[in-house]
């Protein structure tokens, strides 16, 4: 999984917009904040609910799922570079619960946090999961190349 921020598509979509361009200089240079919709909206200069239409009909993805991937792919370099616990990692990524984090990680990757560390430090690669339109897991096969 890549950061969405990274994402050239998502990325040229958001610079369009100014608005979206100065959430996306608040989020790179305040990643270790949890930022949510009012949050968001705030930067913007928008409304909540405008925000949120304005958001998914720019990007193409809603603002929820959006920020459920930057956070987790946060968190899998976190997990990659540190030995840091789980919990640890959940928190600073912005979950405030560890099984909201998980099933978060498990819905976006198609593998518990745990598992997915566990085969990287061994060396495996990871095979994304197949997903719909909205980015969530369709596919339930556990492929791992070696």
């Amino acid at each position: 999984m890549t950061n969405p921020l990274n994402d050239p598509e998502i990325s040229r979509k958001m610079n369009y917009y100014s608005r979206l361009k100065k959430l996306a200089v608040h989020m790179k240079s305040n990643a270790v904040h949890p930022l949510d919709l009012e949050q968001a909206a705030h930067i913007a200069c928008m409304e909540k609910t405008s925000f949120s239409r304005f958001f998914k009909k720019a990007v193409g993805i809603n603002f929820l799922l959006f920020m459920q991937q930057w956070r987790i792919s946060i968190a899998i370099a976190q997990m990659l570079e540190s030995d840091c616990s789980l919990t640890y990692i959940a928190a600073s990524v912005g979950f405030d619960n560890l099984n909201t984090f998980e099933r978060t990680f498990k819905k976006l990757t198609g593998y518990t946090p745990s598992q997915y560390r566990k085969l990287r430090l061994a060396g495996r690669r990871v095979s994304p999961k197949t997903t719909d339109s909205e980015g969530y897991i369709k596919a339930f096969s556990q492929t791992v190349a070696a």
